[in-house]
């Protein structure tokens, strides 16, 4: 089990998709082929494992440990923010909001110094 999201060889940098194995086989796998996986071959699976995601990931918690663990994948690591939000639009939205701060700002100043 390995998680890994960049290395640097000979001064080049290779990013790594992380993959995390199955609990139920140990099989290496990215987070988004585990759930597959585990419906495909483990869907019977209720012995309880510990979340190789959730030991992982920053801010994750090592002792995620559960008895459906399926059910678990379903509710904490389904949902990706990057597949809903086009990170463009969110970068062009807040250089607006900054240059319209930054005008309204500037003609505050300018403003209140010819009065």
């Amino acid at each position: 089990m390995f998680f890994s999201k960049q290395k640097v060889i000979h001064n080049h940098t290779i990013f790594v998709i992380p993959r995390y194995a199955c609990p139920f086989c140990q099989c290496e796998l990215h987070e988004d082929d585990l759930m597959d996986h585990c419906l495909t071959y483990h869907r019977t699976e209720r012995r309880a494992v510990y979340c190789p995601i959730c030991r992982l990931i920053p801010g994750g918690d090592p002792s995620c440990f559960s008895r459906n663990f399926i059910r678990h994948l379903q509710l904490r690591h389904t949902f990706y923010h990057e597949d809903y939000i086009d990170i463009n639009i969110v970068e062009e939205v807040l250089i607006e909001n900054v240059l319209h701060q930054s005008f309204l700002e500037y003609v505050q100043v300018n403003h209140s110094n010819s009065t």
